[in-house]
């Protein structure tokens, strides 16, 4: 039996307006139809099985993407280049990308650590700091057991 690997992205969607409301559905069907126009029926049958977009926070950004070993490299090009999520205009940045969801996970740990700090220093009390704290650092993630 063959091993299946799999690449994990850990992206930034970076709204150009200021709320910013996506799902992963809406996020997937985004970065399809760009490696469609882009990689034409090759590119959208290559990344097809085995894609998919387990993780999105609207309020931070982040999401991550899973994609096979091999047509990753594929996604990995397309996800700089898609310009539209939904109808609202944005832009993806590729943050990290893993072998593991654990590794992603830590990754997106650390990172959302790193931005609640700047973002403590405009917090004016302590009701705002336990609600930037609530967001950053609350991560309900997909199980490795649910990939499968």
């Amino acid at each position: 039996m063959v091993r299946i690997k799999n690449r994990y992205f850990v992206v930034q969607v970076e709204p150009h307006a200021f709320t910013f409301d996506t799902t992963s559905r809406i996020l997937y069907q985004a970065i399809l139809g760009r490696v469609e126009s882009l990689h034409g029926d090759y590119g959208l049958a290559s990344i097809k099985d085995g894609f998919e977009v387990s993780y999105c926070n609207d309020k931070t950004g982040i999401a991550l993407v899973r994609a096979r070993h091999g047509p990753h490299k594929i996604v990995m090009s397309t996800v700089p280049l898609v310009t539209k999520v939904g109808d609202k205009k944005a832009s993806l940045r590729t943050l990290y990308t893993g072998a593991t969801l654990l590794k992603c996970k830590q990754f997106i740990m650390k990172y959302q650590k790193q931005q609640l700090v700047n973002a403590l220093k405009d917090a004016r009390n302590q009701q705002q700091r336990q609600c930037l704290e609530e967001t950053y650092l609350k991560i309900s993630f997909v199980e490795k057991k649910d990939f499968a």
